[in-house]
């Protein structure tokens, strides 16, 4: 998810029950000028469980940002330095997120549905590409 995506993720934007969640992009949309369900994948999702416990027996209201993306980064900050990490942004979660997908066998269509690209794939594929291969001969150490 982009940084301005996720600065407009609202509570309101979370489906529980289909274990989704919409991308907006709020009043400025998402880049491609669509919105795009993405599933909520399981740390995520506990993610979620545990900020949205935050607000006790009074739900947050639906309309309420889920983490204002001024406090993420703040927080990579803090934790870069109180670990002796190197500086990242969010936008280096988001290649490690889609770098993760990849080694996880995700096809590059489903990877650019679920980080907002329309090109079924093509751009994930020439980015990430050599990482399939990298992941084909470390599986074949297995072997």
């Amino acid at each position: 998810m982009r940084k301005g995506e996720a600065n407009a993720l609202r509570w309101e934007d979370i489906d529980w029950n289909r274990g989704a969640f919409t991308v907006t992009g709020g009043e400025g949309g998402t880049k491609n000028h669509e919105a795009r369900i993405v599933p909520l994948f399981p740390a995520l999702e506990a993610f979620l469980r545990r900020k949205r416990a935050e607000y006790g027996d009074t739900p947050p209201a639906p309309e309420s940002v889920i983490v204002p993306v001024k406090d993420a980064k703040k927080a990579l900050e803090t934790v870069c330095q109180h670990n002796g990490y190197p500086h990242f942004t969010h936008h280096c979660l988001r290649h490690f997120f889609v770098s993760n997908a990849i080694e996880k066998n995700v096809d590059f269509k489903t990877i650019a549905a679920w980080v907002g690209h329309k090109d079924g794939g093509v751009l994930v594929a020439k980015t990430y590409g050599h990482l399939r291969d990298t992941h084909s001969f470390e599986m074949a150490k297995r072997m």
